[in-house]
């Protein structure tokens, strides 16, 4: 039953105007997961919600501030794929969404997502292509219960295949400040890797994970970690939560994207306990201005006027 009226409570607020959706009667008892699902139907229109989750957009954001994979093409017009416009190793994406992604690898694909499980690797055509980018841009991603992706024009894009992967690493901002440190320890675009957690004062929780096995030794702290932190918290300020991700090969540090709504609320119970109650409801009367931030959206030309 209390499942129930969470949902139904979800469905009946309202989900987007020009003033901030009011506080939920029970917010500061619901779990992570629960604030995400929320969140993720109800967005605060003060936060930058749709050049900051346009894997486009973000890359002109941060350039001068992170590297991120190189892009070679993109378009909203799937006939206008061509392999032999484009390299033999690649990543194909959409800009409006998570975990859709085509990876191919001297002209094979081995992966329609990341981490794919039972994908069986095949040769790729332009047809097998322009077959997913047709699927992409034509159905809007959790449309109904991620709505900042509905604020993106879809648009389809061709990047590098990041050679040398060691690691993914996601860092979890609130208010500013970063609380959880998620470590992915991967080979190239491993299907199962071994993951761990800390907390900001590096300190290994001790959890399991729904799908991955979990580090139990901990690491020392890389040298890069703080300058990662630091490069996050100028962004996630004003902001009262954002997940931040990197990627880690053998010769650079990659940003990946922000994410606002961790697997859409669904299968991180693991996340629970660690982030608590950590995750307070923004000042309905604070206009939540990061003057870093407009900035960069400025210079960018995706600060909206």
């Amino acid at each position: 039953m209390q499942k129930l009226l969470f949902f139904l409570l979800i469905i009946s607020t309202q989900v987007f105007s020009l003033s901030p959706p009011s506080k939920p009667p029970n917010w500061d008892n619901w779990k992570f997961n629960e604030k995400i699902i929320w969140r993720g139907c109800n967005l605060d229109p003060r936060i930058p919600y749709a050049p900051l989750v346009d894997k486009l957009k973000v890359k002109k954001i941060v350039q001068n501030e992170m590297p991120t994979a190189e892009l070679f093409f993109a378009t909203n017009d799937p006939s206008q794929i061509f392999m032999e416009n484009l390299p033999n190793t690649f990543v194909m994406k959409v800009n409006n969404a998570s975990g859709r992604g085509v990876l191919v690898k001297n002209g094979i694909i081995v992966a329609t997502k990341k981490r794919d499980q039972d994908f069986i690797p095949r040769e790729c055509t332009n047809n097998y292509l322009r077959l997913y980018a047709k699927k992409w841009l034509k159905n809007l991603y959790a449309e109904n219960t991620e709505k900042q992706y509905g604020l993106v024009q879809p648009m389809i894009l061709f990047e590098e295949y990041l050679e040398s992967l060691k690691m993914d690493i996601e860092l979890y901002f609130f208010n500013g400040k970063v609380v959880v440190i998620g470590l992915f320890f991967t080979e190239d675009y491993t299907k199962n890797p071994i993951v761990s957690f800390y907390d900001a004062s590096w300190n290994l929780f001790d959890i399991s994970h729904p799908k991955f096995l979990v580090k139990k030794e901990p690491i020392e702290k890389p040298p890069y970690m703080d300058k990662l932190i630091a490069f996050g918290e100028r962004f996630a300020e004003k902001i009262d939560h954002v997940r931040i991700d990197f990627f880690v090969t053998e010769e650079e540090i990659y940003f990946g994207e922000f994410t606002f709504t961790t697997a859409g609320g669904y299968e991180i119970n693991h996340l629970n306990q660690m982030i608590g109650n950590h995750w307070d409801y923004p000042d309905p009367d604070d206009s939540l201005v990061n003057p870093y931030l407009n900035e960069l959206l400025d210079n960018a030309g995706c600060l909206e006027r």
